[in-house]
């Protein structure tokens, strides 16, 4: 079993994940100063590195930030570099034996008005409300 971290690649995550019986991760770790529009080795290296600490196999980078992408995505200015960019992030991720990376094409990826609705035992969760929606821009 694989669980998605998001950007939450914590010690206290990971050995959960771990203790619950699960083999790999998946997620999108936060950039760091050195990664300028593209992951860089020392990011991904890290990352792994923690992953594999705790006996589990990272499977798969989950896309990357929007703001390295949404040029090419929506056909804007400064696209190219973007490309470039993300061609850097693929080719790191080779460098250090990541090989999967898991593509999102959303330009406005999953449309949510709250990260902070009750939830079950008083968790949080996402979620969408069209009235507060309506007059966004």
């Amino acid at each position: 079993m694989k669980i998605f971290l998001s950007t939450d690649f914590s010690e206290d995550r990971l050995r959960f994940t771990a203790q619950i019986g699960a083999d790999g991760v998946s997620g999108q770790p936060k950039p760091s100063p050195q990664d300028d529009g593209f992951y860089s080795v020392a990011t991904l290296r890290k990352h792994k590195e923690l992953v594999e600490f705790y006996g589990l196999k990272w499977a798969a980078v989950r896309m990357a930030p929007l703001e390295w992408t949404y040029k090419w995505m929506l056909g804007l200015r400064g696209a190219e570099e973007q490309i470039e960019n993300y061609k850097n992030t693929l080719r790191n991720m080779a460098e250090v034996g990541l090989n999967f990376i898991i593509f999102n094409m959303h330009a406005l990826r999953i449309y949510r008005t709250s990260s902070e609705a009750p939830d079950r035992a008083g968790s949080k969760a996402t979620s969408f409300d069209i009235s507060l929606a309506t007059d966004s821009p």
